[in-house]
Parts: C-alpha cells; sequence; structure tokens
C-alpha cells in the first residue's frame, strides 16, 4: 500500500495546505461540484496530525442530510469506493435518512 499523499491530486493537496495556512479560523473550501472538497478537508487533518500541530482531532464538520454518506463513503470506503482513511473514526450525529433525495448538487 502506497502513501496516503498518492490518491490526492494536485489541486486538493494546494486546497489543504490553504486551510492549514494561519488564520485557520474562518476559511471556506468552496470549490465546485466533483473538485472532492471532503477528500480536501480530510487531507488538511491528516497533515495537521503529520505536523504535530493537532493530536487526537475531534473534527466538527457541518454538511447537508444528504452529505452525511459522503464524509462516511470518502474516509471509510464501502463496496464500490476505496477507503481514503480507513482508520478514521466517523461519527454522524442526526438522522441519517434525508427527506428529500439528491437531484443534483447545484
Amino acid at each position: 500500500m502506497g502513501d496516503w499523499r498518492e490518491n490526492v491530486r494536485h489541486y486538493q493537496m494546494t486546497g489543504a495546505e490553504w486551510l492549514n495556512t494561519p488564520p485557520r479560523r474562518g476559511r471556506i473550501l468552496a470549490d465546485g461540484v466533483g473538485f472532492g472538497k471532503t477528500r480536501t478537508a480530510l487531507t488538511s487533518i491528516r497533515l495537521q496530525l503529520e505536523a504535530g500541530t493537532i493530536q487526537n482531532p475531534c473534527i466538527p464538520v457541518l454538511t447537508t442530510a444528504i452529505g452525511r454518506e459522503d464524509w462516511r463513503t470518502e474516509a471509510n470506503g464501502n463496496a464500490f469506493k476505496k477507503a481514503f482513511w480507513p482508520e478514521l473514526k466517523v461519527h454522524v450525529i442526526g438522522v441519517d435518512d434525508p427527506k428529500n433525495q439528491r437531484v443534483s448538487e447545484s
């Protein structure tokens, strides 16, 4: 198994590094649909862990009900998608069943 960085696109790494530059407060990652915002955010956390700037992270993520499963799947994988960070524990608070089905992201 290779380095986890092999599964991060260049622009995602650039975004993660930008998220980690001071000031970290108040940053919003607003890339377009399909650019991998979830992976960019996870990469940001992994870089901070490796640098020792955070330890034992508990990172709250604000997302839509529809987006909850995307976070689980991106981190831990499923039958169709390889895990990016299989050892990460993802805890979801709230109702997992979205009232609206995904029609589009726009």
